[in-house]
């Protein structure tokens, strides 16, 4: 046989091994994510339609099947806040301990490339001190078992604060109290 054929055979082999491309698969309240050389198990255990004040976005550190990782407030605990402190918001004021203390740390898989859209905006926003608010509309997930490339791994951090979104949007570029 053609030597190049072989040479396309393996190609083709590593390209669908390694595949970037996230799959999902329901079957009541059991959620099983396979996403670059990740296959987790996870079941849903609450939905989720929320606003946030979007604090940090970004890549997630380390071993993940996360999407991205985002530090935020939501919105009913920051308009709370706001109304016990100065507002952090204007004039590009440092965030204080006391209202970093109130952020949350969320893991997204995200579903639809909208979401990706949306939430690069809203991080441009955010590194302009911005303070942009989303709203994430999706299921909160427990992961139940993790392999990596069909060896079962420890993932720190992944048992909590992992969301499966559905849809991602800006609701408003820069929020103030």
């Amino acid at each position: 046989m053609n030597k190049y054929f072989y040479l396309c055979v393996a190609l083709f082999c590593h390209l669908a091994c390694t595949s970037s491309e996230t799959k999902i698969s329901e079957d009541w309240n059991r959620i099983v994510i396979t996403s670059g050389g990740y296959v987790l198990t996870t079941h849903a255990v609450a939905d989720v339609d929320q606003a946030y004040l979007l604090v940090e976005s970004g890549r997630p550190e380390g071993r993940t099947a996360a999407d991205a990782s985002i530090k935020c407030i939501p919105l009913d605990r920051a308009e709370s806040l706001g109304k016990r402190l100065v507002d952090f918001t204007v004039g590009g004021n440092p965030l204080t301990e006391d209202v970093l203390s109130n952020a949350v740390d969320i893991q997204l898989i995200i579903t639809d490339s909208s979401c990706t859209k949306a939430l690069r905006k809203a991080r441009d926003y955010c590194e302009a001190r911005g303070f942009p608010v989303i709203r994430i509309t999706g299921r909160e997930l427990r992961v139940d078992h993790v392999l990596f490339r069909d060896t079962p791994v420890q993932m720190s951090g992944v048992s909590e604060g992992i969301m499966l979104a559905d849809s991602i949007t800006l609701e408003q570029e820069r929020y103030s109290f």
